[in-house]
C-alpha cells in the first residue's frame, strides 16, 4: 500500500471495465489502458498487457469517463490498507452521482447533437 495510491472499485448498472489507470506522476500525467483487472488470477496466469495513451485528445476523452468514475458517490467503494470494502458517501448536502447513468446520459446527448 502506499499513501499516494487510492483504491476503489465501481461496479454499476453497466458491468463496463474499462481497465483505465491514470497516474498523476507529479503534474505529468500519464495514462495507460490494461487488458485486466490487477487481479491474481489475472497476473499469475495470463500474459497481460498496459499500453501508454500518447495522444492528447484520446487522454482528454479518457480522462471525461475518468471524471465520471471518480465523481461516483452511489457504487463506488474505497479499499483502505485494511482492506475494508466501504462504500463512499456523497459529502453533506451534496448531490449523489451515479457515474453510469451520467456517462450514458452524457454520452447519448453527445450522440443526439450529432444527427
Amino acid at each position: 500500500m502506499s499513501e499516494n495510491i487510492e483504491v476503489r472499485s465501481l461496479v454499476g448498472r453497466y458491468l463496463e471495465q474499462p481497465r483505465l489507470l491514470g497516474f498523476g506522476n507529479g503534474g505529468n500525467q500519464g495514462m495507460y489502458l490494461s487488458s485486466a483487472d490487477w487481479m491474481t488470477r489475472n497476473l499469475d496466469r495470463r500474459v497481460e498487457v498496459s499500453v501508454p495513451i500518447k495522444s492528447p485528445e484520446l487522454q482528454r476523452e479518457l480522462q471525461s469517463f475518468l471524471d465520471f468514475q471518480l465523481e461516483d458517490s452511489v457504487n463506488v467503494r474505497r479499499i483502505d490498507a485494511n482492506m475494508k470494502n466501504e462504500f463512499v458517501k456523497s459529502p453533506g448536502g451534496r448531490k449523489s452521482i451515479d457515474a453510469h447513468t451520467a456517462m450514458y446520459d452524457f454520452y447519448r446527448r453527445r450522440v443526439q447533437a450529432k444527427k
